[in-house]
């Protein structure tokens, strides 16, 4: 196949999430989230099955949507159902620090997995499969434990897989473009979203193309596919370990960015005096410009200080 031809398999994947993210997190919430992540592990096994035995363009593509809707699905119910669970064992449990732990564990298992399948690739301990097969069939064999231990140890006594769960489910996909319509019309209103916004397009596009480019680079430095995907998985491995570090700032380091914080907030107390410069003519500022935005930047340099340290303790790994 083309390199033209991966792209557009590989970008399957990325609308089918980009479609089915608001939509499926509104199923998860009406009637359950362990029917919704049993499904996605089923529809991921499913997936790997087509992708590992493919061997034409429309095969690979039907793997990628599958593997879309795996995302999809897969995104929130965990995480939704664990504290919904905490909260009613314990109303005032504190669930930050448990899912940071979460975090931790998931990429250091993810490292885990990139070495490991790494090793199996320059190995390569099965005659009858090419190298870059077995980690394929590994990893199936985790998704099928997977399925069972959702069904097994994941209790939940709040499915609603009935037809009143399911008209919810239906009414909340509906109201999904609406909602989407309505972030839009929004951004469409504040430059400064839109500038967000364009940051991370751009930033996802440079992405995109570093990943899907640098392996078929690396198999032409290299000296073949098998000795690059050997190396890819180490690397990867190797930056999972470092992404997945404890993210809990150390006391001399908190004690810094508290005091960074209040410099920040009397620095943009001191500008507040002054009004911010515009290039609008007047009357043509909207909602989100001009005073709003010079306010949320006040406004955040005193809450700074207060929230430095849980953007860190609660970002997915």
């Amino acid at each position: 196949m083309s390199l033209a031809q991966i792209g557009v398999i590989l970008s399957m994947q990325g609308f089918v999430v980009l479609g089915l993210e608001l939509p499926t997190g509104g199923v998860a919430d009406a009637i359950g989230r362990r029917p919704v992540l049993l499904a996605a592990s089923v529809v991921a096994l499913g997936s790997g099955l087509i992708y590992v035995t493919a061997h034409t363009f429309g095969a690979f593509v039907v793997a990628l949507l599958l593997q879309g809707l795996f995302r999809a699905l897969d995104s929130g119910p965990l995480e939704a159902w664990y504290v919904d669970t905490a909260h009613a064992d314990d109303p005032e449990v504190t669930v930050e620090t448990t899912l940071t732990h979460a975090g931790t564990a998931l990429g250091i298992s993810i490292a885990v997995g990139a070495l490991v399948s790494g090793g199996l690739v320059s190995w390569n301990p099965v005659p009858s499969m090419t190298a870059l097969e077995l980690p394929y069939w590994v990893a199936l064999g985790f998704y099928a434990v997977n399925i069972v231990v959702i069904a097994v140890r994941m209790k939940e006594t709040r499915s609603h897989l009935d037809s009143a769960g399911l008209g919810r489910a239906l009414r909340s996909a509906r109201e999904a473009p609406r909602t989407v319509v309505d972030g839009l019309r929004l951004m469409s209103s504040s430059r400064v979203l839109r500038s967000l916004l364009l940051v991370e397009v751009f930033w996802s596009v440079g992405m995109i193309a570093f990943e899907v480019l640098f392996p078929i680079r690396l198999s032409e430095l290299a000296g073949g596919k098998t000795r690059a995907g050997a190396l890819m998985d180490e690397l990867d491995g190797g930056r999972r370990l470092l992404h997945a570090r404890p993210a809990r700032p150390g006391p001399v380091r908190r004690a810094r960015e508290h005091r960074a914080g209040h410099r920040r907030g009397r620095r943009l107390q001191h500008h507040r005096r002054r009004p911010l410069p515009s290039r609008d003519p007047p009357g043509a500022r909207g909602p989100g410009d001009g005073d709003d935005v010079e306010e949320a930047c006040t406004n955040r340099g005193h809450l700074d200080d207060r929230f430095q340290g849980v953007g860190r303790r609660v970002a997915p790994q």
